[in-house]
């Protein structure tokens, strides 16, 4: 089994909804999202399972969106990081070949606390 790994950073603002804490206030984070796709075969012509710069051309049109604004007011849902990385994982599964399985999706917060979704 083959996998890949993409990282991307980006800046944006955000509350917790419905939650008793200092989260719920307007706060911001770089947050990074770690892209994980495996396969069991590369391509045989290049040996690659997917060429890295595809994937951060899907996953740079998701960070373009959201880079830089209060993501409250662009997603219709509760932005933790756990239904983050299911959005980036929805919206990144669309795009991945059919000889690949988009593994998980990871969102960090803060260089020590991520929340990671995957379908099982």
């Amino acid at each position: 089994m083959y996998e890949v790994m993409v990282e991307k950073t980006f800046d944006s603002a955000h509350y917790l909804e419905n939650y008793d804490g200092p989260c719920a206030r307007m706060h911001g984070h770089t947050y990074k999202v770690q892209v994980t796709i495996s396969g069991e075969k590369v391509d045989t012509k290049v040996g690659m399972l997917i060429d890295f710069s595809d994937v951060k051309l899907h996953l740079n049109k998701i960070v373009n969106r959201l880079d830089h604004q209060v993501l409250n007011e662009l997603l219709d849902f509760n932005t933790t990081a756990e239904l983050l990385a299911k959005y980036f994982y929805d919206e990144l599964n669309k795009t991945i070949p059919s000889h690949c399985i988009l593994k998980k999706v990871c969102i960090w917060e803060t260089p020590t606390s991520c929340a990671t979704y995957y379908e099982s």
